[in-house]
């Protein structure tokens, strides 16, 4: 834990800011909104090539940090095997103090994560909470502003709750290919697009609702950079679930924000809900995709973690940019020497073709945190 910084020294005071704003519309002209640096440009598409033509719906379920997805690659006995050498590790560690993997560290990234479900900790939500009030029982009618003047609240309301900056892309036909068919963990009920008003859920599926225009805001929070540092650790571990944690409370503020706003906000049950961070934050701007299959940002690297919400909120989408990431991916290769389980490409050119044979991957954080790496066959 040293390498936090947590060795008895006290904690500096912070200085505060006199307000320069007394309303909703003094905090959206004050500044909230980032300032990008002038090599960050604006652009028509992604600098990844993508076809849509090509893309389809997936089923979450099948990727390898899905409960389900071990066993559909690999034999139940495989599973059952690696498991076991992580729980041995892990306990042979602790008793070991091992840096990284010490009684405190642990306790360090369960603290973090909060107990993951736990209500008020990391308790996402389909709906929200709905409690807050709508403005029929207040009276009032639904708060009206055009696209842009709702995008610059929007993002002030989430920078005021703690996220680092958003991404609009409209859920048209194409974006609808990116909405997985069913999620990452249980319960596993299906995404549906229905033609109704509202969404909903009930015991077999999330609705989203087709009839009005709908945009995916992606979400971006800061994670720990030295935290990161300590990678494989369970304190990079505790660096990234803690932002998982903040991030359900930025969901959570932001749906009942809406809701009172009169509009709706639906934002799945986990942190990996809806659709894959990298694809909605690329296309949203937020950063570009890299070597490493994430998504770089200008402004805070990869330490970020990322959610989504649907919203019928009227919004003004944001364009992708070129900031020479993907293109300086190309030469550096930094990640995939450093990987330790050899799971990054150290091709010069991208491809979206999987190699057949044997790959490496990364089985899951945590076992790869144990010293697990599992070799996967592929056609």
């Amino acid at each position: 834990m040293k390498a936090l910084g947590i060795t008895g020294a006290g904690i500096g005071t912070a200085a505060v800011a006199s307000a320069t704003f007394n309303d909703i519309d003094g905090m959206i002209t004050s500044g909230a909104a980032p300032k990008r640096p002038w090599w960050v440009k604006e652009a028509d598409k992604a600098t990844v090539e993508y076809d849509w033509s090509q893309i389809e719906r997936f089923d979450a379920r099948k990727v390898m940090n899905s409960p389900m997805g071990p066993p559909q690659w690999v034999s139940t006995e495989e599973w059952a095997r690696v498991q076991k050498i992580a729980a041995d590790n892990q306990a042979d560690w602790i008793k070991a103090g091992k840096p990284g993997y010490t009684l405190r560290d642990h306790a360090l990234y369960k603290g973090a994560i909060g107990g993951e479900g736990s209500p008020g900790v990391t308790n996402y939500s389909w709906l929200g909470p709905q409690k807050s009030p709508t403005p029929e029982k207040l009276g009032t009618t639904s708060w009206q502003g055009t696209p842009e003047e709702n995008t610059a609240m929007l993002r002030t309301a989430l920078r005021f709750f703690g996220a680092a900056d958003i991404g609009i892309l409209e859920l048209d036909e194409n974006v609808r290919k990116l909405v997985y068919t069913y999620p990452r963990v249980a319960p596993y009920k299906r995404y549906e697009f229905e033609e109704v008003d509202k969404g909903y859920e009930d015991d077999e599926k999330w609705v989203i609702p087709s009839k009005k225009k709908l945009y995916v805001v992606t979400i971006i929070s800061q994670s720990s950079i030295d935290g990161y540092t300590t990678t494989p650790s369970w304190i990079q571990r505790a660096a990234s679930d803690n932002t998982v944690r903040l991030n359900a409370g930025i969901l959570a503020a932001t749906q009942e924000f809406l809701r009172t706003l009169g509009y709706q906000a639906m934002a799945g049950h986990e942190r990996n809900a809806i659709g894959p961070a990298p694809a909605f934050a690329a296309l949203s701007g937020l950063g570009e995709l890299c070597r490493n299959t994430q998504v770089l940002t200008p402004d805070y690297g990869l330490m970020i973690r990322a959610v989504r919400l649907i919203t019928d909120l009227p919004l003004a989408p944001t364009k992708p940019i070129d900031a020479g990431i993907w293109r300086f991916c190309h030469d550096c290769a930094k990640c995939s020497e450093a990987c330790v389980s050899q799971a990054i490409p150290h091709d010069k050119e991208p491809s979206w073709d999987v190699p057949g044979g044997c790959l490496i991957v990364q089985v899951n954080t945590h076992l790869h945190l144990l010293g697990i790496t599992l070799l996967v066959a592929v056609s």
